[in-house]
């Protein structure tokens, strides 16, 4: 471009006025340059301070929350605590209920027991009957994981309870029939009396 501006200078006949215009444009090319330099400049340095905001930002961030992380942890754990106390108060409900359920039952079958061990000989059938009734109404109770072995030694319980009667009426030895019966339900009153403790 100042070569073009020289060749024009050197020509003849060009006035101090074209100089002057031509000077002008070049120098307003060159000035309009700088400028647009200056510009895409400021811009990348506009878009390099921003990025660092962001980075610092994103830094502060990172660091809040690793600091936050401990708080966390231990709300997360107390959370989780508390829910297992929930969780627990919850089991031990049903645990009491089931248990309850089957005292309810044991309670028909000491009734009937009692009825059925004053009862003569040859009167036994009608007990025996209101026994095996129970046994199969305790067969239908619902129950916890955890009584479900206390559930079966009722029912063997009471199942020896009612062949010692049978016996009875066969005029067999009972003792045997009886001894079963009581070790069941004494084992199935452990078990409940376990459940419901813990």
């Amino acid at each position: 471009m100042k070569e073009e501006l020289m060749e024009k200078l050197k020509k003849p006949g060009l006035s101090v006025m074209q100089i002057i215009f031509f000077l002008f444009i070049g120098l307003g090319t060159i000035a309009y340059m700088a400028n647009e330099d200056r510009k895409e400049e400021k811009a990348a340095r506009e878009k390099a301070e921003k990025e660092e905001i962001r980075r610092k930002e994103r830094e502060a961030a990172k660091e809040k929350w690793e600091a936050e992380a401990p708080m966390r942890e231990e709300a997360a754990k107390r959370r989780a605590e508390e829910r297992e106390k929930r969780e627990l108060a919850e089991r031990l409900m049903v645990e009491k209920e089931a248990a309850r359920q089957l005292a309810l039952v044991l309670q028909k079958f000491d009734d009937a027991n009692l009825l059925a061990s004053s009862t003569p000989r040859i009167a036994l059938a009608g007990p025996i009957q209101n026994l095996q009734q129970i046994n199969r109404e305790l067969q239908l109770t619902s129950v916890t994981p955890c009584l479900s072995q206390a559930k079966s030694d009722f029912y063997q319980g009471i199942s020896y309870t009612i062949k010692r009667y049978l016996a009875f009426m066969r005029q067999e030895e009972e003792g045997s029939y009886a001894r079963s019966a009581d070790g069941f339900i004494k084992s199935g009153m452990q078990q409940t009396k376990f459940c419901i403790s813990k």
